[in-house]
Order: C-alpha cells, then structure tokens, then sequence
C-alpha cells in the first residue's frame, strides 16, 4: 500500500494484478509501466514475458535482498529497494519509461524507437532502422549496448545487400570490416567513432543484421581459433592455480635448475604473456590475464633466487600435510618416468599398443600431472582401442576430449601438443590438428615429429 500511494501521489494510476505477475494478460496490455517482484524465483522469466509484448512497458523490479538485486540485473531490469522514497521511486519510473525499448535489440523495438511502419519487404526495414539509427538517443544505444559490452558481434549476409542498397556510408562500412567476431562491443564503441559506431551497431543488431555472442561464432578463421583457445586456456588457468605452488605454476619440480625455471617462464609466454595477448580482443578475461602472468613473474622470481627458493621449499615443507602438488612432492626421480616414457614410445613404434599404454601409464604414475604422459597416453589408448576393434570415430574423440581438458590452462608442452594433433587428425579435424603443429614448432622449432605431421597435413 505505501507503493501505491507513492506512486499515486505522483499521478500515477496503479493496479495490482496478480494473473499478470508471470507475463501480460490482455487486461494489462495497455500498461506503461510493470512493477515486479524481484524476490520471486520466476521474476527474471516474467520480465521476459513482458518484452515479448508489443509494445513492452517499462519494466521495474522490486526487492530487498542481495539475490533479488542480482534477479534484476539479470533480467535487465533496473532495480528499486522496498523502502525507496517517494522521489527516488518516480526517478525510477522515469527512467523505465524513457528506457522502456532497451531491454533488447530487435526490429520491433526499433521501429517502435523510430515511429516506422512494418513495411513489406524485409531488406527495406533493414535499410530504414539502419538509416534511423544515425539519429537514435545514445543513452537508449549505450542502454541496449551496456548489457552485451564483453560480446562478439558477427555480421550475415544482410549487411552485404545493406552496401548493394547503399544503406552504409563509406566509415558505416569500414566499421561492418572488423565485425567478423574477434571484437567485442567495448572494443568497437571505444575508439574515435565510438558514437558512430555504437549507433550503427545497434541498427545493424536490431535489423538482424549482426548478432552478439558471448564467443567469436565459431573457430572457421585463424584469429577465431586463436581468440576462441586462449579464452579457454586463460579461464581455465585462472581456476586450476587459484591455490597453486609456483611449481605448479611453471611446471617445474623440486629438482628443477634455474635454466628449466626460467625455460618454463619463457614458454608460458608464448601463451599467456599480456604484451603477446594485448593485440587480440579477448573482452572481459583482460584482468585474468595480467593476474596469470603476474602469478608467473612472481613464481620466476623465486624460483630462480637460491636463498628465496629456500625459504619457499621450507614453508612449502611445514604445510606439507595441506597440499596436494605433485610437482613439489610427488617426483623424486625424473629418470625413472622419463624410462617408462621411453618404452612407451618404443613400443608405439613397433605397432605394440597395449605394451605402450602399460609403459606410458607408468611414467604418468612416477610423475603424475606431466602433461607430455598424459596426452601420449591418450595416444596410446586410442591405438589400442582401435587394435581391439572399436570404433575408431568414437575413440578418438572421446580421447581427443580427455587430451584437451587436460592440457588447458597449461604451457605449451610441444611433445603434448603433437599427441593432442595426432588425436585431432584421427577425429577428422585436419585443422585443429594444424593449429596445434605450430604451436609446438612456435616452442621447438626443431622438433621432428611436428614437422613431418605438418607435412602429411598439408
């Protein structure tokens, strides 16, 4: 009742309607404004349910609670607490209203924006939102923009009979140039056009022209492929050394000299350093990336100063019962890993699939987490499926997964790399068998194996 007298005061006619709590009934279908509760599980599907509507009402979410804080950020939705004053609730409801087509881009929302008609011909509303763009409110553009400002745009085949048209003007097109899904939203409307840019980008979504994505589309370019990979190895390396020792880190034992710490460092450069990583768009993972590297500069360091490392292994030592870190504790002897790896790998070349995986299976367990053995290992079971009699197809992608799962957030292992395209050819995927070939010949440029698979390849 206090809500409603606020907002009476305010000249506001107000009605509680239960039966349009989950979506628009057609007693409700003239509102301007919909309040909704924010504490209900349901609210961020209602809210979607009355975008569907033509035309959509502003939409408010009501709540007290942290959850329904986040209910309403969720369903974009702006948000007003249970005691709002009376001032501060109308402020609300002006923005709703003034806000009331931002809650996403489509051709109705941006008809209804510019005042056009439906026309007959598809391409020619496209041409029209697209030349009513130019004029568009930018707070309604960087509204609609701000809920997918980490996302890729793409564009389609629209845009090609925009430019047949001549819907775009000469700087519209150079801008549609880099919308080939290795930028995100931040990126296109940060720079000198960002105005420009933000319109259009808004015109061509809202047309069905361009589309975002919280990904690049697909890995069909290089640059894909590359964005697409090192969002993966960076997320997943952030979440794998939250609690890591700095062998863990680089990947090193106990044993290691300070030319193979230093060896590591520079390797893990090859994939996570941010001055390498600066000239690709990878959105909203800019932060895990300098928190990774700094993470290694900071292992480095240590590792490499005696009296530094010392201290370390001897706190490492007094926590010894809390951690599990098989690069710190668990290899006493490398040479005896590297043994059991060496019959496997024989083994594997004289067609003996089955000796190989009882060899490779050793070194993994005298050196657990190494991921060379643990990818040839993925080899070397498929080989001996394949001997078995199994389904090669299913065979190899099921140790094609198991290979990748492991080998991310990890450094570039070239051995482990070859392994991994080994698997990615024998599941038909020449091209990410490709991909991973010049990754490890970018760490070895030597390495034999690579080059003659690269060769095969084509």
């Amino acid at each position: 009742m206090p809500l409603q007298e606020a907002l009476e005061q305010r000249g506001h006619c107000v009605t509680w309607d239960g039966a349009s709590a989950d979506g628009p009934t057609n007693a409700r279908a003239s509102a301007d404004i919909v309040l909704l509760d924010a504490e209900a599980v349901g609210g961020v599907a209602a809210a979607v349910a009355w975008r569907d509507h033509d035309p959509p009402p502003g939409l408010l979410m009501i709540g007290t609670t942290a959850e329904a804080h986040t209910r309403a950020q969720t369903a974009r939705c702006n948000f007003v607490p249970n005691n709002a004053s009376s001032d501060q609730l109308e402020e609300q409801v002006q923005a709703a209203l003034k806000m009331r087509f931002a809650g996403r881009m489509s051709d109705s929302y941006a008809r209804a924006v510019l005042a056009l008609e439906k026309g007959i011909d598809p391409s020619m509303d496209a041409v029209r939102i697209v030349w009513g763009s130019r004029t568009v409110d930018l707070s309604l553009v960087r509204e609609c923009l701000r809920w997918h400002v980490h996302d890729y745009v793409t564009v389609n085949e629209i845009v090609a009979q925009l430019r047949k048209d001549r819907a775009l003007d000469v700087p519209e097109i150079e801008v549609c140039n880099f919308l080939d899904g290795t930028r995100t939203v931040q990126s296109l409307v940060s720079g000198e056009h960002g105005e420009m840019a933000g319109r259009l980008l808004w015109g061509l979504i809202s047309a069905g022209a361009a589309r975002c994505s919280k990904e690049p589309p697909d890995e069909n370019t290089p640059e894909r492929k590359f964005i697409t990979t090192t969002r993966r190895h960076v997320r997943a390396r952030a979440a794998r050394l939250a609690t890591a020792t700095y062998y863990e880190v680089l990947e090193v034992t106990r044993n290691a000299n300070p030319q193979r710490v230093d060896h590591a460092a520079r390797t893990l450069a090859m994939r996570y350093a941010p001055d390498r990583l600066a000239r690709f768009d990878l959105g909203d993972l800019d932060k895990a990336v300098a928190t990774n590297w700094e993470q290694v500069l900071h292992a480095r360091k240590t590792l490499m100063d005696p009296a530094s490392r010392g201290r370390y292994d001897d706190a490492l030592s007094n926590k010894r019962s809390e951690l599990t870190c098989p690069w710190a504790f668990d290899v006493d002897d490398e040479t005896v890993s590297e043994e059991f790896f060496r019959r496997g790998q024989a083994a594997l070349v004289a067609g003996e699939a089955f000796k190989a995986v009882s060899g490779i299976a050793g070194a993994c367990r005298s050196h657990p987490d190494h991921p060379t053995y643990e990818t040839y290992l993925c080899w070397a079971r498929f080989r001996a499926g394949v001997d078995k009699g199994e389904d090669r197809a299913t065979l190899a992608n099921k140790e094609r997964c198991i290979a990748e799962q492991f080998l991310l957030g990890r450094r570039p292992w070239p051995n482990a790399l070859v392994a991994l395209a080994l698997l990615c050819a024998a599941d038909s995927d020449s091209d990410s068998a490709r991909y991973h070939l010049n990754e490890a010949l970018l760490v070895n440029p030597g390495l034999p194996i690579a080059k003659q698979l690269l060769g095969r390849l084509g």
